[in-house]
């Protein structure tokens, strides 16, 4: 009897160090796949400043089951498993893509998913049918605030008899909710500093390409993605998670394009998209990461509606652009014209593209759109008499894609010489472009220069001085034709040095500018402005100045060499008052889409005082 009671109590032992064995294996086990990288994608977990912890990026404590789960993998890991076991009410329906991915590391026992059930998602999977996801990058569009950048968002291809229709498929895109009483200082204001929150949604694909083709007039990529069923699955499921989920947008860092790379990054495994997009995501930037990652099989253009004019306007003889220009301006009778001169093949030419050109001014301007309607009838009526198809040839794509040019970021080192006092430049600009950058894949006439600082060092001073630092630097050259009429504009903002009489002073400035622009010819553009400019600053007299003045400009950009060439007047009537003058010439020499090479040379008048600078620099993006 002892030695059967002997015996017992050592079995009891053994069984008790087993199951402590086994515990300490499942939690070994657990804190593992706590700190796995798909763990800490699911939950947008990143390291901390010192790297010994992780935060979450998603802020909304719905996203989370426990109330320490925003820093804490292993709980939420946990709690999340403890949830799974219990057949938590509506589970399914809060995190399906967790769910999922914890059954496949087998931490679940596959009977505890058979009463974890969503029937709403599993409907809203059947309507979406996801079989392809496609890449969209809509170009940078300067005259709306969200789009300075341009923009990705992804569409979903359908599997059933949509597949080859896409404007019928969907986009998922992620953007801020914007409030529509908001001007553009308040929504860039509020965009960099995470003043709104940002809105994973999905909408058919046509309300898209109609917003950023036909309205804002946006070139678009599509590139083609070759995800399989299941990494588009989790996506998908991930997708559900996040689309309830409010978190800050911002402008630079958290946004449209840095969302889609965490989508990115949970679907397919061991991929690492957001990591160099800590501090900065511009669209082009992650559009280049997703090509690098090879996460791309094809890609395609779609040429907006204004890119499509332009080029069938190119197409054209005399003759048939002065019957296009009288059937725009002035909407004169069609029976009047004497088309029938003409091939049947150029008089739907003719047709067409004016039907076009109204279609997009009824577009830009719907208050005319009713102006429109009966000339573009009879547009229509006169097209269907005439039997030719496929009258213009194919639209060409831009030789360069956006992830083909110059990075967003550029640092640059230079000598120079200003009034016989030798001086070093060291500049940082980390976003994005400015109209003498390479121009591969960026708009001709576009600028868009943000933080640009500049330090300099004088040899007469001896010291090193902020002497610029510039905020925002946007230009926008918008040619205009008989077709097209936009204004151009630009804007500068930031503190810089300022010299006058006889001192120096450090000025708070704000310089606004509104003019035209012509192309001279396909690489060249001439501009006129008239500029303003409003200074702050102590040493101003009565603390402030304010000018305004004509800019006369001469732009020539080619894939090797871009050039600038400006006359400037500026009359300062309020405060301090004088007149500067200042003519400029900068040429870039660039060596690759990485690095270039440029001179500037200016000569100013100042208080009857005339000064010259000249200035050399190697600048290199990345």
């Amino acid at each position: 009897m002892k030695r059967f009671t002997l015996l017992s109590f050592y079995i009891l032992a053994l069984s008790h160090y087993l199951i402590d064995v086994s515990h300490a294996s499942d939690s070994a086990s657990d804190r593992q796949l706590a700190y796995s990288q798909q763990w800490l994608n699911l939950l947008h977990y990143k390291p901390t400043f010192f790297g010994n912890n992780y935060t979450s990026q998603i802020e909304d404590r719905r996203f989370f089951l426990t109330d320490d789960g925003h820093n804490n993998p292993e709980l939420e890991l946990a709690a999340t498993i403890d949830a799974i076991n219990q057949n938590q009410k509506n589970l399914m329906c809060r995190f399906p893509a967790r769910i999922k991915w914890i059954h496949a590391q087998k931490r679940v026992h596959a009977s505890a998913l058979d009463n974890l059930t969503c029937p709403e998602l599993d409907s809203w999977l059947k309507t979406i049918n996801p079989a392809s996801l496609t890449l969209v990058f809509p170009a940078a569009y300067l005259n709306s605030p969200s789009s300075m950048f341009g923009h990705t968002l992804l569409r979903i291809n359908p599997g059933d008899n949509r597949k080859n229709l896409s404007l019928v498929s969907y986009a998922l895109n992620y953007a801020a909710n914007v409030s529509e009483v908001d001007n553009n200082f308040f929504f860039a204001f509020n965009g960099i500093f995470g003043g709104y929150p940002g809105a994973l949604s999905i909408v058919p694909y046509y309300e898209k390409i109609t917003e950023y083709s036909d309205i804002e007039n946006r070139d678009i990529w599509e590139y083609e993605l070759n995800l399989d069923k299941q990494e588009i699955t989790q996506l998908m499921l991930h997708a559900w998670e996040l689309k309830t989920t409010r978190t800050p947008y911002y402008f630079f860092t958290q946004n449209c394009s840095y969302l889609l790379l965490t989508l990115l990054e949970v679907a397919r495994a061991g991929i690492d998209l957001t990591s160099p997009f800590q501090i900065k995501a511009i669209p082009s930037d992650t559009v280049r990461a997703i090509v690098d990652a090879n996460l791309v099989k094809d890609i395609k253009f779609r040429p907006s509606s204004a890119t499509i004019i332009e080029q069938r306007l190119l197409t054209l003889n005399k003759e048939q652009r002065t019957l296009v220009n009288a059937m725009v301006n002035n909407r004169t009778k069609l029976d009047q014209l004497k088309l029938n001169r003409l091939s049947k093949k150029s008089q739907a030419q003719v047709i067409e593209i004016t039907y076009d050109i109204l279609r997009y001014r009824a577009f830009a301007t719907p208050s005319i759109r009713d102006q429109h309607a009966q000339y573009t009838f009879d547009l229509l009526a006169a097209r269907s008499t005439i039997n030719e198809n496929n009258v213009w040839p194919d639209i060409d794509a831009p030789e360069h894609r956006a992830e083909k040019g110059h990075k967003s970021s550029r640092l640059a080192i230079g000598i120079g010489e200003h009034e016989g006092n030798k001086q070093l430049f060291l500049k940082f600009r980390p976003a994005y472009h400015d109209i003498l950058d390479p121009p591969q894949s960026y708009q001709f006439g576009a600028q868009i220069n943000f933080l640009d600082i500049n330090l300099t060092y004088s040899e007469n001073e001896d010291r090193i001085n902020l002497s610029q630092l510039t905020f925002i630097d946007i230009v926008s050259l918008s040619p205009r034709n008989d077709t097209f009429q936009p204004i151009s504009w630009k804007v500068n903002f930031g503190f810089e040095k300022k010299a006058l009489k006889t001192r120096r002073a450090d000025v708070l400035q704000v310089t606004p500018g509104f003019g035209v622009a012509h192309k001279a010819s396909q690489n060249s553009m001439l501009s006129a402005f008239l500029d303003s400019r409003l200074e702050i600053g102590r040493k101003l007299e009565n603390k402030h100045s304010a000018g305004i003045g004509p800019t006369l400009g001469y732009l020539l950009n080619t894939e090797r060499l871009s050039a600038q060439f400006q006359l400037n007047a500026m009359r300062f009537f309020a405060g301090e008052t004088f007149t500067h003058y200042r003519a400029s010439a900068e040429l870039a020499f660039h060596i690759n889409t990485h690095a270039s090479f440029r001179i500037n040379i200016a000569r100013e008048a100042t208080f009857d005082r005339y000064t010259s600078q000249h200035t050399a620099l190697i600048n290199w993006y990345f």
